[in-house]
């Protein structure tokens, strides 16, 4: 079987969340079933393809079209996308990042990450809202098979877009391979065991006002403490901008998987208190890492977290500051939260993910 694979968010890194996926589910798909050729088609020339250094089924190709803006995307993805796939005798395209071509008349395997234009549209541009809006529905539709990430997206899609349910199947997300081997580091700024730490872009929807604020209210009361961000700096982001001047705010960009374990586990907690998620992925980093996780008890989050996480209300910053105190004074809390989170970590691997999501590619292969 030839196996096109929509890698236009793999050309520039660093890798977050579809783009991650991508690349485990792809790597994961093609180790486990050598027969079949996977090709990559990239929009424009990758930076880095070591990945997929071990698979020797894995080729690619380049359809030269940079897709960073929606008229782009309808262009790469309806022309330029379309005839590479029928010129490579693709048998399915498995498309991990929300679009696909509409044109198209190779089955389709779509993921559908979360529909945030829904759940949180105040978190969009105009132009990418207008998109999703008008898009995601014939996406949806169009596909033979669709693959989410949780079963409370696959309830949202079927909620709201009346998709039938044994058309979508979960696929959950997992640890990032490459995390697992860890570097040390060292931070003048930070003192082990002293600091909470988020992971994830600077972005409205990511509730990272409400973070700084419990965080605030949190060192009014327990002195020595910092909050650590790590993650790029997102739209509408200019309040944000101004309040990371402060001293015991630090902000850190584009950290190596080598090293991102290395902050985790010389954290306090892990805080991750998003508005919406389709997954969460950082909850699992945080397992992995060995410190307690406090989240939010909305959209997916409950739902990846089981009962190994402190939730808390994203709209309440008095819940997110009691969470912290309570990680701080009560040691059994913080001890029981690290085993369940080892524990908990065992219920994700891209090998069970890709497993479910090759046999949705067979099925529709078979059809």
């Amino acid at each position: 079987m030839r196996i096109g694979i929509n890698a236009r968010l793999l050309g520039v890194g660093p890798f977050e969340g579809l783009a991650r996926y991508t690349v485990e589910t792809t790597r994961a798909m093609a180790l486990a079933n050598p027969k079949d050729i996977f090709i990559l088609f990239f929009d424009r020339t990758p930076q880095d393809t070591s990945w997929f250094k071990d698979c020797t089924n894995i080729s690619s190709e380049i359809v030269y079209l940079p897709t960073r803006h929606p008229v782009l995307m309808l262009i790469w993805f309806e022309s330029l996308l379309r005839k590479a796939l029928i010129k490579a005798q693709i048998d399915v395209f498995y498309s991990a990042d929300n679009f696909l071509s509409l044109s198209s008349q190779i089955p389709t395997v779509l993921v559908c990450h979360d529909l945030a234009y829904l759940t949180y549209p105040q978190g969009l541009r105009w132009d990418h809202l207008w998109f999703y809006r008008k898009f995601m529905p014939l996406y949806l539709k169009r596909a033979e098979k669709i693959i989410t990430v949780s079963n409370f997206v696959k309830q949202d899609i079927i909620r709201n877009h009346h998709i039938k349910e044994d058309k979508i199947t979960v696929a959950g997300n997992a640890l990032p391979v490459r995390m697992e081997s860890e570097l040390d580091i060292e931070n003048d700024q930070l003192k082990p065991g002293k600091y909470f730490v988020y992971i994830g872009s600077i972005h409205p929807r990511k509730n990272i006002s409400g973070l700084i604020q419990a965080f605030f209210d949190f060192r009014d009361k327990i002195k020595g403490y910092k909050l650590l961000l790590i993650g790029r700096l997102a739209w509408k982001t200019e309040e944000i901008r101004l309040i990371l001047d402060d001293p015991d705010i630090v902000k850190l960009q584009n950290v190596e998987d080598k090293h991102l374990m290395a902050y985790l586990k010389k954290a306090t907690a892990l805080i991750y208190p998003s508005f919406s998620e389709g997954f969460g992925i950082p909850i699992l980093e945080g397992f992995a890492a060995e410190i307690p996780v406090i989240t939010s008890d909305v959209t997916s989050m409950p739902e990846v977290a089981g009962e190994a996480a402190l939730l808390i209300n994203p709209q309440s910053i008095q819940s997110m500051t009691a969470a912290m105190e309570k990680i701080v004074h009560e040691p059994d809390v913080r001890d029981r939260l690290i085993a369940l989170g080892r524990e908990r970590l065992d219920d994700f691997s891209w090998e069970q993910s890709s497993a479910r999501i090759y046999q949705q590619i067979e099925e529709v292969k078979k059809d």
